[in-house]
């Protein structure tokens, strides 16, 4: 069981994700809580970080890093090239996907992380703005199946291949740029403060029409519809040797 100060850290910020589930759920409310604080899927180590904030990104469609480096950005890898697999979960009759927010869960490698994100009034942006919850995992499997015995289930599942840099550019200027491969093509995410987002992409030539301002959900939708299909899991075809 959690000590008293790993709850305050990590488990206080995690029941806000209670406020998602509907009123007729509230025994299921109590149990996520007694499981928050005794079982080992959702244990984490207290030097891991644990995040709440409004997270300000914004996509942009390009194959690889190369255009940043040719614009002068100094990019050090934070997080090697790995393997994401991602779960989102909703109760059956899509409450979350109503009130445009996401719990999903992660997997990388033996670990990963539960986030919940959604959308917040709390200032004006030209880039997606969300608030964001999120802890890491010791074991997400386990995770998911506690959630779909409380009733949730699993209704997307979205692949990619991501890296991870701290980019630098002007000066002090700083953000978070991913590199993600995914099944429908290659993207950056940029993730910063409004004021080095505004910095990085006027210094790239980037205008608000070449803004992806959509989720991997929205953009797999939309290709499954060019396509004349019904939404399907955005997931990397099998592989043989």
């Amino acid at each position: 069981m959690w000590s008293a100060a790993a709850w305050r850290r990590f488990g206080n910020p995690l029941c806000q994700l209670l406020h998602a589930i509907p009123k007729r759920r509230q025994a299921a409310a109590l149990h996520i809580r007694l499981l928050l604080e005794t079982h080992p899927a959702m244990r984490t180590d207290p030097k891991d970080n644990h995040t709440q904030s409004h997270e300000i990104e914004v996509k942009l469609q390009f194959d690889s890093p190369e255009p940043l480096l040719r614009a002068g950005f100094h990019l050090e890898v934070e997080t090697g090239r790995h393997f994401e697999d991602n779960w989102l979960l909703d109760t059956p009759d899509g409450q979350l996907s109503r009130e445009v927010a996401v719990l999903r869960v992660r997997i990388t490698g033996g670990n990963g992380s539960l986030t919940y994100k959604a959308k917040t009034d709390e200032g004006s942006s030209q880039f997606k703005r969300r608030v964001e919850i999120e802890t890491r995992l010791d074991d997400p499997l386990s995770t998911i199946a506690l959630f779909e015995r409380l009733g949730y289930r699993k209704w997307f599942r979205y692949q990619k291949y991501r890296t991870v840099y701290r980019a630098f550019f002007e000066l002090d200027h700083r953000l978070l740029v991913m590199f993600d491969e995914t099944p429908i093509g290659n993207f950056i995410e940029l993730e910063g403060e409004e004021g080095e987002l505004l910095v990085a992409v006027d210094r790239l030539g980037i205008g608000p029409h070449e803004y992806i301002l959509d989720s991997y959900l929205t953009l797999q939708a939309k290709s499954c519809a060019a396509r004349g299909r019904s939404l399907e899991d955005m997931v990397f075809e099998p592989t043989f040797e």
